[in-house]
């Protein structure tokens, strides 16, 4: 891969006041993040080390994306050899150890994200008759909308719209609707993670 940013290894060092980011056995300096509490650099010294070790693992985030961007070709045109199964599998491990350097909480983070309780949805299309536009909104089959003493309760789920946000839904009408595809959920999907939401995604 030819770049045009420094080839030799990138090195981090840490000051009294700041962070260096070094390349080369003569120690070129790449770049500096200070955190000396003055207005205009940053206070917090867990934020700009954070900073400064991503920058410094930046010529291998970049060669990752080009390895992936490789990968993601071959998989389109043809069916993969063993060898080739092996280098993405050890791709895959020099992955998890680059995060690893970059965030040193990144498996305990991804770890708790698991063990989170998850919400189960279905992302459903329902579209007004005489409308060109299609709405797209999240159906939660296991979250009954009313007290089990309502005589809706069996049948009458909470959803979850961009417009209007939490809501009821009643099965028969979900059961009308198509399912949304991802590319077509996404921001819905990112809206209610945003809110905490840890979502396990059926199929209808």
């Amino acid at each position: 891969m030819k770049t045009k940013h420094t080839p030799e290894k990138w090195t981090l060092t840490k000051g009294q006041r700041d962070f260096l980011i070094r390349a080369g056995e003569k120690g070129f300096v790449i770049a500096e993040v200070s955190c000396n509490g003055i207005a205009h650099f940053i206070g917090n010294e867990k934020e700009a080390e954070a900073n400064a070790k991503l920058i410094k693992h930046a010529p291998e985030l970049l060669q990752m994306v080009y390895d992936l961007k490789n990968c993601i070709k071959r998989l389109t045109q043809d069916e993969l050899s063993q060898e080739e199964r092996d280098k993405e599998a050890q791709w895959i491990g020099e992955a998890h150890e680059l995060l690893l350097k970059i965030d040193p909480d990144y498996y305990t983070n991804a770890k708790a994200k698991e063990q989170e309780p998850t919400t189960d949805v279905i992302f459903l299309i329902e579209k007004e008759e005489g409308s060109l536009q299609c709405d797209v909104f999240a159906f939660f089959p296991k979250e009954h909308y009313y007290h089990d003493s309502h005589p809706e309760f069996k049948t009458t789920f909470s959803c979850y719209a961009h417009v209007g946000q939490h809501s009821s839904c009643h099965i028969d009408y979900a059961n009308k609707c198509k399912e949304a595809t991802p590319e077509k959920y996404a921001d819905l999907k990112a809206e209610l993670e945003s809110l905490g939401y840890n979502l396990e995604i059926l199929e209808k």
